[in-house]
């Protein structure tokens, strides 16, 4: 499940299939609900006067006054919270609506789900639709026969956010935070002057906008089911199950990216 739903996913996906009408009974259900999505927890970071403070202590204490060629400008510090700069407000929302009902033989349910999120970090986003139909018949007071299908889709969106260093938001606690986010036409800063030392390719920034990772997965599940009752404490049930999906996966990671440095680098995938 976490290879189609990601971190969504890491700890199952339940899928329930047992919702059902009552007889003579037309029930007709709309639920709406949203939500936010953030952080458990901020990093306080050093802004970027901070850092070239305790930067050039460092500088001084180890190669005496002169900081031996390492000290940085303490004049027009940038000061760049990483961490602000990858993130955003997240949102959820899902809407569900079903009826159900029946006869003395007859029985059905039939309902629908869509839902939306955008996570806490910038591009993280999936779209689910949903569907339902179930129809159970009485053939005789012996037989019995039900059929059950379920089609989905979900567009995934994914965003690196597990402690890795392509990761914008493991990156943002490690970068320099006295760079500039961005240059003056508005794309992405991946110089690290007035830093002297290089850590990794790319930065926070390079790494949100660059890394594209879609995945789109089209399932249907469906079963029919056929139930016998042979004598008072004696019954028969068989059922055939079939589940068709196919999983469409697109990463690209720019030439500015953590990984993609310096070419970068693209796959697609088609699974079925």
């Amino acid at each position: 499940s976490a290879s189609i739903y990601g971190s969504r996913g890491s700890n199952g996906v339940i899928l329930i299939t047992t919702r059902q009408g009552r007889p003579n009974q037309q029930v007709v259900s709309v639920r709406t609900y949203t939500g936010t999505l953030s952080e458990t927890n901020k990093y306080d970071m050093m802004n970027g006067e901070e850092f070239t403070k305790i930067w050039n202590e460092g500088a001084v204490n180890r190669f005496g006054a002169t900081g031996g060629g390492f000290l940085l400008p303490t004049t027009n510090i940038t000061n760049t919270d990483w961490t602000d700069v990858v993130r955003q407000d997240g949102k959820l929302m899902e809407t569900s609506a079903s009826v159900a009902g029946g006869t003395e033989r007859t029985r059905y349910f039939i309902g629908g789900t869509y839902r939306t999120e955008d996570g806490f970090v910038k591009r993280n986003a999936l779209k689910r639709y949903s569907g339902r139909a179930r129809i159970d018949h009485a053939l005789s007071d012996e037989f019995r026969v039900g059929l059950n299908i379920s089609p989905s889709r979900t567009d995934n969106f994914r965003v690196y956010t597990e402690n890795a260093v392509a990761s914008a938001f493991t990156y943002a606690a490690l970068y320099y935070p006295n760079v500039p986010a961005r240059n003056a036409d508005g794309s992405a800063n991946v110089t690290i002057a007035p830093n002297a030392n290089a850590q990794f390719p790319g930065t926070p920034l390079s790494n949100v906008e660059g890394i594209d990772f879609k995945s789109s997965l089209t399932q249907v599940l469906s079963s029919a089911n056929l139930d016998w009752n042979i004598l008072t404490n004696l019954s028969f049930n068989t059922s055939l199950s079939v589940d068709l999906f196919q999983l469409n996966e697109n990463f690209k990671r720019g030439s500015k990216t953590t990984d993609g440095f310096p070419d970068g680098n693209a796959f697609s995938s088609n699974d079925q």
